[in-house]
């Protein structure tokens, strides 16, 4: 399966991220969909579910199908160090759908600049997760 067809989902109330790199100290998360669209997590290591996860209960989020410099896959919602050749600019930004250049794009200083047009370094963390870390501090 490509990459860009994986998902993961951010559980906002414990806050816990579900998915396929989705490491927590209790385990290995899978996201499961029902016909309901009911999206369960399941813990890989012990088995047990997370429950149903109504859609009112989770931030789902798409693999870009690109990886940093590391290897890691980039998912909408990291932040990420770019290069940006045009504008000169070195950077850190959020990975988000840009709806009217149809593309993904680093929300940065610079703007909204489209991931093709930028050289990507490393992936950070997540604004889900690392929400008490400022951009700033992922500057290398």
């Amino acid at each position: 399966m490509s990459d860009r067809f994986k998902f993961r989902a951010w559980q906002m109330c414990p806050g816990v991220m579900y998915g396929p790199e989705a490491n927590e100290s209790r385990g290995m998360y899978a996201l499961g969909l029902d016909r309901n669209c009911c999206i369960d997590g399941i813990d890989t290591y012990s088995g047990e579910s997370a429950g149903c996860l109504s859609p009112q209960d989770f931030i789902l989020m798409q693999c870009t199908g690109l990886r940093d410099i590391n290897g890691t896959l980039i998912y909408e919602g990291d932040i990420i160090h770019i290069d940006v050749a045009d504008a000169e600019v070195s950077t850190t930004g959020s990975v988000e759908w840009d709806d009217e250049g149809c593309a993904w794009a680093v929300n940065c200083c610079a703007g909204l600049v489209g991931l093709s047009m930028v050289n990507i370094g490393a992936v950070w963390g997540n604004k889900y997760e690392n929400v008490e870390r400022t951009y700033s501090e992922f500057q290398p």
